[in-house]
């Protein structure tokens, strides 16, 4: 089969013209032995062929949060230690506000009664949403409409804070669970 067959081939599977008649040869290899796979598996369906996703260079690895640093003396890949990423501030007077939301999120996921878990997914949406906000957060009534997603539960919870700097839902969970946020 010559690189033009080849990649007529391809073009019919959504994929781009390969330089290289080895790449474009494997590629082509791969989409059919998926196809014959799919087809042992769905004897009587009729499966469109899929598109392929794009391939990552070599080195890249996304998927791993520990990379390659070089070789040991006996030749296999040393690995570096995971880094850890910690959440970064527009404005750190906002930081109090948004870890006090956090850790509640964090123990209303805990709670699991009712729906107790859905309120979590909210706080800590609300506590990413104070990290990365524009500006100094004084008071829930200047979030509204600004913020999507902080409803007037979070803003009475922000007025709260604000003016006792505590969460009383908070302490109840903790006095709860235990402090270990």
């Amino acid at each position: 089969m010559t690189l033009e067959e080849i990649n007529t081939s391809l073009k019919k599977y959504g994929i781009k013209k390969m330089a290289s008649k080895k790449a474009a040869g494997r590629r082509l290899i791969e989409i059919l032995t998926e196809l014959n796979t799919q087809a042992h598996t769905t004897r009587n369906e009729a499966a469109p062929p899929k598109k392929a996703a794009s391939k990552k260079p070599k080195g890249s690895s996304s998927d791993s949060k520990e990379q390659v640093d070089g070789n040991d003396a006996d030749g296999s890949a040393k690995k570096k230690k995971k880094t850890s990423k910690k959440a970064e501030f527009v404005h750190e007077e906002n930081r109090p506000l948004a870890e006090a939301f956090r850790s509640l999120g964090g123990y209303a996921m805990k709670d699991g009664s009712g729906n107790a878990r859905f309120k979590g997914g909210t706080y800590m949406k609300a506590a990413k949403a104070f990290r990365e906000y524009e500006e100094v957060v004084e008071s829930g009534r200047q979030l509204k409409g600004k913020i999507k997603g902080v409803g007037p539960k979070v803003m009475a919870l922000v007025d709260e804070f604000m003016e006792t700097g505590v969460i009383a839902e908070l302490q109840e969970y903790k006095a709860t669970f235990g402090d270990d946020s």
